[in-house]
């Protein structure tokens, strides 16, 4: 206060911190409470600015911890002891949510002599769907005194146990998916006041929410750093694996060559085997043959009975030994002769093989109608069609048996049903039906061999087909063979 209106001594005097001056003599009672109240204004502007200051640097530090470490543990430790600090209060934590809403102190700063509670784990009975949602849409709570709040008393008997008196929590969210509306809640930042109640502040609580912000970006890029390791781990395990699949594979390929190696020689003994059988094993059975027919006619005025009878047995044993001979000698060559295919006539070839065969007269071969065209080798289908029908005959209990051919139209495949009314097939031999040397029926029969099913099995599969048989065991038999429409991989 000054006597005298002289400025240049007020001017000097506001240098050295005086905020405002009066003239004696002049002052009013309204001017005097418009210069307290403008001093007032001056001084709260200047300390919410030193706040702002205070407040920003606390951000910044976190911000650029954020930037510079990828450790979660010390960014969340920082957050906390900034929090702290900056505030004032007795405790700071962040706490995270498990699925079932309970869930664990993960930071903590707190001053003595209030208690430590990290890694506490909390189940918060009274934690409902609703307060998630309240903090799922960013919402934060405020209680200046738990005794004064509207609270219940299982959430008061909580916070009593951490010796709390005033809390101020915001949610911390992250916003991983666009698409979903509500972020997803990962957890809470929390400040304690143990000591007294506290009135929080809006700015105190919207400083929280920014320090939130901040904590959810580090745990996103945490969880973001975590996925990509566990990907590259992923990605590691899936290239180790390849190497050891390249090398399996490389082996593979070594252990594939020296089988087609082995294989090679053994279809050259093969051929061997074949050129023997076919020259040196038929020449003997053919004498043998031929000697007997001259035994035979040189004592047929002499031979009796019971010679007659041992020489008939030799001769039927001899052309069975050639049967044999000629169906193994058939089924070697199965894929080692050369593909011809041709335009093939189903109906035609079926009458064909119906009038080479010896069929009794009043036994019925039964063709039906709308028989298809194939482009196939004509051979193979011989082979695959005349030992079907010949087993059919060849084991009928009958003269005047029935024996139906049918063709069904399957998407890129025709298939063959060639059906009788014979005896049927045993349910325990229809396994092994189609594998060579197992023979089913008269044993005396030396013109069944066990190799004709095991040839047409061999020729239906190289043609890419399939075959099988159905039978109830004592009437009957169905054997089904699918043929491609048009099938152009060689049976060589």
């Amino acid at each position: 206060m000054t006597g005298q209106g002289d400025e240049e001594v007020a001017v000097n005097f506001m240098k050295k911190g005086v905020q405002d001056y009066l003239i004696k003599n002049k002052v009013t009672e309204t001017d005097f409470q418009q210069t307290i109240q403008r001093i007032l204004d001056q001084v709260q502007l200047r300390r919410s600015l030193e706040l702002q200051q205070k407040w920003q640097l606390a951000i910044s530090k976190v911000s650029l911890l954020i930037r510079q470490s990828l450790d979660i543990d010390e960014i969340l430790n920082t957050a906390v002891s900034e929090v702290r600090d900056f505030l004032s209060c007795d405790r700071s934590v962040v706490y995270q949510f498990e699925p079932n809403w309970a869930g664990n102190i993960v930071a903590e700063a707190v001053s003595s002599p209030w208690r430590a509670s990290l890694g506490d784990k909390i189940i918060d009975t009274c934690f409902e769907e609703t307060k998630a949602l309240m903090y799922a849409q960013g919402r934060k709570k405020a209680i200046d005194d738990i005794y004064k709040a509207d609270l219940s008393e299982c959430h008061i008997g909580l916070l009593e146990a951490f010796q709390v008196r005033a809390v101020l929590i915001v949610p911390i969210l992250l916003t991983l998916d666009r698409s979903v509306s509500l972020p997803k809640l990962w957890g809470l930042l929390i400040v304690h006041q143990c000591q007294n109640p506290r009135q929080w502040t809006d700015g105190e609580g919207l400083f929280l929410e920014q320090i939130a912000v901040q904590l959810a970006i580090a745990i996103h890029q945490s969880e973001l750093l975590q996925q990509l390791n566990q990907e590259l781990a992923q990605r590691s395990r899936a290239e180790q694996n390849l190497r050891n699949q390249t090398h399996i594979q490389g082996k593979l390929i070594q252990d594939l060559a020296k089988s087609t190696t082995l294989l090679e020689i053994r279809n050259r003994d093969l051929d061997t085997f074949v050129a023997f059988a076919s020259h040196d094993l038929r020449a003997p059975l053919r004498g043998i043959k031929n000697l007997v027919i001259w035994l035979l006619e040189d004592l047929a005025d002499v031979i009796n009975p019971d010679s007659q009878k041992k020489f008939d047995l030799m001769t039927s044993r001899v052309h069975g030994m050639e049967v044999l001979l000629n169906d193994l000698l058939q089924y070697a060559q199965i894929g080692r002769i050369e593909f011809n295919p041709t335009n093939v006539g189903i109906e035609e070839l079926l009458r064909d093989i119906i009038n080479e065969l010896d069929i009794p007269i009043d036994f019925t071969i039964h063709i039906a109608p709308e028989m298809p065209n194939l482009v196939a080798d004509y051979r193979a289908l011989y082979q695959v069609f005349v030992n079907l029908i010949q087993n059919a005959v060849k084991h009928h209990t009958r003269n005047d048996g029935r024996v139906e051919i049918v063709a069904t139209r399957q998407g890129d495949f025709y298939r063959f049903d060639v059906i009788d009314d014979g005896p049927g097939i045993l349910l325990e031999h229809q396994q092994n039906i189609f594998q060579i040397f197992r023979t089913f029926g008269n044993p005396d029969n030396r013109n069944n061999t066990g190799v004709g099913l095991a040839i047409v099995k061999k020729i239906v599969e190289l043609q890419g087909g399939t075959i099988t048989i159905e039978s109830n065991g004592y009437s009957g038999t169905i054997f089904r063979f699918t043929v491609p429409l048009v099938y152009l991989n060689s049976l060589n």
